[in-house]
């Protein structure tokens, strides 16, 4: 892992995957706090963070807890696809009163978190023998997809905040599946069509170097195959798929034609 300074008397990041009983309780603590929608993974987490990060030699993982003054403060998880060579965002959450901490150019805290994750990203590939990733592959809450007016000035504003970070729009329409597919003692495929696909904004934080093109619809369609076929584990002909590499090809068409 590499080193991030945080500032604070008794601020760390730790790495849970393999780490204490102590940090992993504390992850999910801050985990089932900001994504109480998601308490299907839940037993994935506490399964997964037994196993080293690289259980899966498709991946690397990385779960980390941040604590400041002793206390947990926030928490950010991704993983780095190997031959994909990108980075996939699974969490980031920070407590409010931790949010505008500031450490050297960073204006918030969770600006740090993201910008070492991408560090984290090169370093995985490095070690590796990759070259440097495309970036880091981001889903997001759209606003319109709820009628709950605070629920939509929120996601808005993260949206636009992470566009001050770099994040940009891959031009897909992006359906997320309800849980992922596979592992032990999780839902099979079988379950899958009886859940709801909720529509997201899909994006990257492309890195500095990387190979990131915005007008190349086959890395756009390896950045979508890296969290729909990989990550989730939907067959390629499944319908999400094929919707999402639909509406790219459609983009791009539109964009020749124009």
């Amino acid at each position: 892992m590499i080193p991030i300074e945080i500032p604070g008397e008794d601020s760390a990041v730790y790495e849970v995957i393999g780490g204490s009983a102590r940090q992993l309780k504390a992850l999910i603590e801050l985990y089932k706090e900001f994504f109480p929608q998601y308490p299907q993974y839940l037993p994935r987490i506490r399964y997964k963070a037994q196993l080293p990060a690289d259980a899966d030699p498709r991946f690397v993982e990385h779960w980390w807890l941040v604590e400041i003054d002793g206390q947990p403060a926030g928490f950010r998880m991704f993983k780095y696809a190997l031959e994909r060579n990108c980075g996939l965002s699974l969490g980031l959450a920070i407590r409010p009163s931790y949010r505008r901490l500031r450490s050297g150019r960073y204006r918030r805290l969770a600006e740090l978190l993201l910008m070492s994750s991408l560090e984290q990203l090169k370093a995985d590939a490095q070690v590796a023998g990759r070259p440097i990733p495309a970036g880091m592959v981001t889903e997001l809450q759209l606003p319109e997809t709820t009628t709950d007016e605070a629920l939509q000035r929120g996601r808005a504003r993260l949206i636009a905040r992470y566009r001050e970070y770099g994040f940009v729009e891959l031009p897909v329409e992006y359906y997320e599946p309800p849980f992922i597919q596979g592992g032990a003692g999780f839902e099979d495929l079988a379950e899958l069509e009886k859940k709801e696909f909720l529509r997201l904004l899909l994006g990257i934080f492309p890195i500095e170097g990387g190979p990131f093109d915005p007008s190349d619809p086959a890395m756009v369609t390896d950045l979508v195959l890296a969290f729909l076929v990989d990550h989730y584990g939907l067959p390629g002909g499944h319908w999400a798929v094929r919707r999402t590499l639909d509406s790219m090809r459609q983009h791009y068409e539109e964009e020749v034609g124009n």
